[in-house]
């Protein structure tokens, strides 16, 4: 400053430095304090955004937790339904049977005379094809005798029975009868008479 401390009137150009000082001064001292202001503000706005940012955290794993849940529970009731179906298709089946079976007792011709009937069916069939076998076993006895009469007429007899019969042992008694033409008895073949002769050697 131009003026010396001692000298209380300042010039002109002292007090507007001096103005301007504390201008700049007052200024910093503003800004200073303002900033402080922003400051908090900007922390208060940090910890309202973190306690958002937790809350938000929070609230997705729950959104999380219970879409799982609403899945879970979804199969269950998938599960519940086809094992309700499955029941439901039983009980059909089971009324069916039932109302077949009270019908069949309500009906003269009863369920317990269809069985009946159907053993004696059965076993009328099964009697049928044992006959049936017998008599094709009898035609097939019938159709080896008549072609071992026509093997006697063109070989020699005792050469057919020589390749044909192999006795057990000595003392059994067997008898090969091809239209009355062959016996063996005791060890030994004889010869009976029959329509068919032998082949002469």
């Amino acid at each position: 400053l131009c003026c010396t401390k001692k000298n209380q009137c300042f010039c002109k150009k002292c007090t507007l430095e001096k103005l301007k000082f504390y201008s700049r001064k007052e200024n910093i001292s503003i800004r200073t304090n303002r900033k402080v202001e922003l400051e908090k503000e900007v922390a208060t706005l940090l910890g309202e955004v973190s306690s958002l940012s937790a809350k938000i955290n929070t609230t997705t794993a729950n959104i999380t937790l219970l879409r799982k849940w609403v899945d879970d529970k979804k199969q269950i009731n998938k599960t519940k339904a086809e094992q309700l179906a499955t029941i439901k298709q039983l009980i059909v089946t089971t009324s069916k049977h039932a109302n077949k079976v009270l019908v069949c007792r309500s009906h003269p011709f009863s369920y317990y005379d269809k069985h009946d009937a159907n053993e004696a069916h059965m076993h009328k069939r099964r009697m049928y094809k044992e006959g049936k076998v017998d008599e094709m076993n009898r035609n097939l006895s019938l159709v080896r005798k008549a072609l071992c009469g026509s093997l006697y007429s063109i070989f020699p007899v005792s050469e057919v029975i020589a390749q044909s019969v192999r006795p057990d042992n000595d003392s059994q008694r067997s008898t090969v009868d091809a239209t009355g033409v062959i016996c063996f008895k005791s060890g030994r073949y004889t010869k009976r008479r029959s329509s068919v002769k032998p082949y002469a050697e």
